[in-house]
């Protein structure tokens, strides 16, 4: 059996692999920072409620107002980097849902998923990665 330390080398890019990446960091600055911004927003929200759930402390609704408005940021930035209107998205998720749960959420329309009548069956189920294989690193 493999080492750790034998395994952990297999994730180590090599130097075009890294020029690859750095050259498409720079191409997709913008999302990029939008999408670390909105990361890095919602993880200090979850901190402040995690706080109150966990181990009962109160919540700061200031700094919790105050999270949620840089998410809106980062949010609408994002939005805005790919060309998505934020009426669009909401008019679209509004149609997807009303299909799926036509009179209120059920767990049978939740499996069933209307919307997606007429899709193959594997884009009607979601999906879960767990072999993905990005620049051959691994």
């Amino acid at each position: 059996m493999e080492s750790y330390i034998k395994k952990m080398k297999r994730f180590r890019q090599t130097p075009e692999q890294m020029e690859i990446i750095a050259e498409r960091m720079k191409e997709n600055a913008h999302e990029i920072h939008a999408l670390f911004g909105m990361e890095t927003e919602l993880g200090e929200l979850f901190d402040i409620f995690k706080r109150h759930l966990i181990y009962g402390e109160t919540v700061d609704l200031e700094h919790a107002e105050e999270e949620l408005g840089d998410f809106l940021y980062y949010f609408g930035l994002f939005l805005d980097v790919i060309g998505i209107s934020p009426t669009a998205a909401m008019k679209n998720n509004f149609a997807k849902l009303s299909k799926r749960y036509p009179v209120g959420f059920s767990e049978e329309d939740a499996i069933n998923r209307a919307d997606k009548v007429g899709l193959p069956d594997d884009k009607r189920k979601p999906v879960y990665c767990k072999d993905i294989k990005v620049l051959n690193f691994y």
